[in-house]
């Protein structure tokens, strides 16, 4: 069983997650592990790189609907944010929304690997 109380400092909100999954603890453990190796972020980074905001936005999307449904709690905020700044062509502030998103998942990601023992 993973430490519950590393994933909650990172905004992962471990007993939400359990129950989307059907009070099967085992399976959000399995998606949680499943998380960590999804590309999407750093195909995120590389739409942010090259200011190809079509792909940012696939790559955000998708990064919200994974976090939502698995109940990271900071990582869906802040993508949800990028992906609203996006539908508006708010370009300049795509950025520093980014950095948010960034330290979000990449707590999210170092907590999921901690509290994995």
């Amino acid at each position: 069983m993973l430490d519950r109380e590393i994933l909650k400092g990172a905004g992962i909100d471990y007993e939400d997650g359990v129950r989307r999954c059907g009070d099967n603890s085992g399976l959000y453990e399995r998606l949680l592990s499943l998380f960590l190796a999804d590309d999407n972020f750093e195909g995120a980074k590389k739409g942010l790189a090259d200011k190809d905001y079509d792909e940012l936005f696939s790559r955000t999307h998708e990064i919200k609907g994974m976090s939502g449904n698995m109940s990271i709690t900071d990582v869906y905020r802040t993508s949800s944010n990028v992906v609203a700044l996006l539908r508006a062509k708010d370009y300049d502030a795509i950025p520093a929304a980014f950095a948010e998103l960034e330290d979000a998942y990449g707590k999210a990601t170092d907590a999921i690997e901690s509290a994995q023992g």
